[in-house]
């Protein structure tokens, strides 16, 4: 348990809690009927005092139907370090069926965070959010919440990867997001200075391709090996095979799930078990969250 004033950390037993930055409680005891948590003070000096600090906190929640999380934090925190610390707190354990928020602290792909806490040393930052859950036709709805006076000239704006749209004034309105049709759900929270906000928004929408496609082979025609682009547009699981004249796969260039952005995939003119094909027409084929292209190569010899 977290909470009384004479430590810092994990303490107990405990049956009044002080304010504190969250807890977390796990009652092995039949002996406790009850559990005091004491609010924060809520007085104008506090307030006053909070809202000349470069320190910020925003907590995030999001919501269906059936599911919530309440879990994500954001903001810079004086004693907070830029990269993973004890400010970060990863994510707890999630049901089969579930809707969770999660978060990329390091940038190398891995949402295993739901908060996200850094210095006060740069006022500006991108916060890489993803909320992940079943595919559900229920609308999912996104709240913010200034945990304390936010720094005079911090804008919060946050990008939807899937639409390629711009929230802006978030922390003032929530945001409902229709219909998940793909297990994960990119966002981008973009929170700094005016100027900082508009350009990088502007840069991040260059980076997100506006829908999925596979580029034609080059060389073409080709020997021994031609190179594709293609485009992701949502990350999710995304599918490239080689296809003969007849219709028979003859290799599996890529099948795993991809993060939204811009790719590349080499042919070898090898087959699944490793043999040079004869020459001859061939597909690429792409195909991600419904979507399907492919385009003809020659393979000459």
């Amino acid at each position: 348990q977290f909470g009384d004033s004479q430590s810092d950390g994990w303490a107990g037993p405990l049956e009044i809690f002080e304010p504190w930055a969250g807890y977390a409680i796990y009652n092995y005891s039949e002996d406790i009927d009850s559990l005091i948590i004491k609010p924060f003070p809520d007085d104008s000096s506090h307030q006053a005092g909070r809202s000349m600090s470069l320190e910020w906190e925003i907590a995030l929640r999001v919501e269906s139907e059936r599911y919530f999380d309440r879990t994500g934090r954001i903001g810079r925190i004086e004693s907070a370090l830029n990269e993973k610390d004890g400010f970060d707190t990863p994510k707890l354990p999630s049901m089969d069926n579930f809707l969770s928020i999660s978060m990329d602290i390091d940038g190398n792909g891995d949402f295993n965070h739901s908060a996200d806490i850094r210095s006060i040393d740069n006022m500006n930052g991108i916060w890489n959010i993803r909320l992940l859950g079943e595919s559900s036709s229920e609308p999912i709805t996104l709240f913010g919440e200034s945990m304390v006076p936010l720094p005079q000239g911090l804008i919060v704006s946050v990008l939807d990867v899937s639409k390629r749209h711009i929230i802006d004034n978030f922390l003032s309105n929530e945001y409902t997001i229709e219909q998940m049709t793909n297990q994960i759900y990119d966002l981008k929270f973009v929170i700094g200075d005016e100027v900082f906000v508009q350009l990088t928004l502007m840069d991040l929408l260059r980076q997100i391709p506006e829908k999925f496609s596979i580029s034609q082979n080059y060389p073409n025609p080709f020997n021994p090996q031609t190179k594709m682009d293609f485009s992701v547009a949502r990350t999710g699981k995304v599918q490239i095979v080689i296809y003969n004249l007849l219709g028979q796969k003859v290799k599996t260039l890529v099948n795993k799930s991809l993060n939204y952005g811009y790719h590349s995939v080499v042919w070898n003119g090898l087959d699944e078990i490793g043999q040079p094909v004869s020459s001859g027409v061939y597909f690429s084929e792409l195909r991600a969250n419904g979507f399907r292209e492919s385009k003809k190569m020659l393979l000459l010899k």
